[in-house]
C-alpha cells in the first residue's frame, strides 16, 4: 500500500508521517513537498518524496499517481484545495 501525506514538512504532516510509519510499517510512505531540497530530511528517514504544487492540477495528478491512501493536510490559501481533491 502507498500512503501519501501532504504538508509533510509542517508540524502536523511530519507528526502524521511518523505515526503512520509505526501504525502501518508495511506501507510505502510518501511525502508531498514543493521542492527537492525540502525533502532531503524526509529521504534520510526513508520516506519517498514527490514534488507537487497545490496550485497546479497537472502537478498534483502526477504527484498522486499510484497512491492508495492520502492524508491531505490542507493549507489556508483559498481555492487550491480543489486541485488536490480533483487529482485524488
Amino acid at each position: 500500500m502507498n500512503i501519501m501525506v501532504t504538508g509533510a514538512n509542517g508540524g502536523y504532516g511530519s507528526y502524521a508521517l511518523d505515526y503512520l510509519r509505526e501504525f502501518a510499517p508495511e506501507a510505502n510512505m510518501y511525502a508531498l513537498i514543493r521542492s527537492e531540497e525540502k525533502g532531503e530530511a524526509l529521504k534520510d528517514k526513508g520516506i519517498n518524496i514527490r514534488i507537487g504544487d497545490y496550485t497546479n492540477l497537472d502537478s498534483m495528478v502526477d504527484a498522486l499517481k499510484g497512491i492508495d491512501r492520502l492524508l491531505f493536510v490542507s493549507i489556508s490559501v483559498p481555492g487550491v484545495q480543489k486541485n488536490v481533491v480533483e487529482a485524488a
